[in-house]
Formats: structure tokens, C-alpha cells, sequence
């Protein structure tokens, strides 16, 4: 858990090219308040729980959230899921 947290501190505090889209304090809160913002195609940004890893959205504001890097909605569920990548 320490070594987790550790990471996304690490991540957070990571420094970011001038003009790309958010701050080192919106990072830090995000660290704070064990989330992720992702990239959400259809309603900008969202956030979920930083504990898993992997983000999906079908468009209808419905979300599937896994830490298994070989889970795909797509194969077990209805409709079109996209995986959101991680806000930068």
C-alpha cells in the first residue's frame, strides 16, 4: 500500500509540458482524494477510484472500472465500451 501511494506521489509530482491540461495542484488533488481523471470522450473528463487501473465508459454514463489489464467489457457486456486514458 505505502509503495502504491508512493507511485502516484511520485506521478503527481511528475512536471508537465507548459500549456498541457492540468496542474501540478489538480494532480496533487486527485492524489489526495484517490482518483484518477481520465479522458472521457463523450463527457470531457471523469473520475474514478485511483485502486484500479483501468477506465471504461459506453457513452451513456455508464462505467466499468478494473485493475486486470485483460479485462474488456466488450466481450461479456452489451454495447460499445472505449477505455479512457488518464488525464495529463
Amino acid at each position: 500500500m505505502i509503495a502504491s501511494i508512493d507511485r502516484q506521489l511520485t506521478g503527481a509530482r511528475q512536471p508537465s509540458s507548459k500549456g498541457s491540461g492540468r496542474s501540478e495542484n489538480d494532480k496533487f488533488d486527485d492524489y489526495i482524494r484517490g482518483v484518477d481523471t481520465v479522458d472521457d470522450p463523450y463527457w470531457g473528463t471523469s473520475q474514478h477510484s485511483s485502486t484500479e487501473k483501468h477506465h471504461w465508459t459506453d457513452g451513456y454514463g455508464s462505467y466499468r472500472n478494473s485493475s486486470a489489464g485483460d479485462y474488456d467489457p466488450n466481450k461479456s457486456e452489451r454495447g460499445q465500451w472505449t477505455l479512457m486514458p488518464t488525464t495529463k
